[in-house]
């Protein structure tokens, strides 16, 4: 009988916690009640009217602000400036520049040139084709004042883009006489 004593008065406490408790929530309810039954219809009707104004004002009000924001340029953070880029014109620009370079070959000679000076190696990455990258390998060779490529590869990278690299020099024609020799010569042996 003392065993179940515990177990019975836990219960009893338990049921009168959630009695309580529906009785507060009820209490809660019935205020509720008072309060909506004392305001007048009139005002209840204005309420809903009011809100349903704001929302439906405040979701044109938003479509506008759509319609200015688009219709205006985009503002780009000064740190992403960079790559605020027209790509056409960067194109443009490099085919412009890609017309500087008199020769390219992909071994180290150059035929009917003689090898002034070697500029520097140049690598191009990022390219959607091979003619691009070669179109921008070219262009940045005549901006540090190479007039040809020598050792031109292309590549694509495992990424699906294409890289170029060569090395840039400066190349004047040979004499026409000493091309001519250098061909006979060639077709005696």
């Amino acid at each position: 009988m003392l065993d179940s004593l515990p177990d019975a008065c836990g219960h009893f406490l338990a049921q009168a916690t959630a009695n309580e408790a529906q009785e507060k929530a009820w209490e809660w309810l019935d205020l509720v009640r008072n309060l909506i039954t004392q305001v007048p219809r009139n005002v209840w009707i204005l309420i809903i009217v009011v809100g349903v104004t704001w929302i439906v004002l405040r979701k044109i009000w938003s479509s506008v602000w759509r319609r200015i924001r688009l219709s205006r340029p985009p503002r780009i953070h000064p740190a992403l400036q960079r790559y605020n880029v027209d790509r056409a014109e960067v194109q443009r620009k490099q085919r412009e520049l890609a017309a500087g370079i008199v020769a390219t070959s992909t071994s180290n000679r150059l035929a009917g040139y003689r090898l002034v000076r070697q500029v520097e190696a140049v690598f191009v990455e990022g390219f959607a084709s091979p003619e691009d990258a070669l179109v921008a390998l070219k262009a940045s060779a005549v901006e540090r004042g190479a007039n040809a490529i020598l050792n031109v590869r292309t590549e694509h990278t495992a990424a699906g883009r294409c890289t170029a690299s060569g090395d840039a020099v400066i190349v004047s024609p040979l004499p026409v006489a000493s091309v001519r020799a250098s061909g006979a010569a060639r077709e005696a042996e």
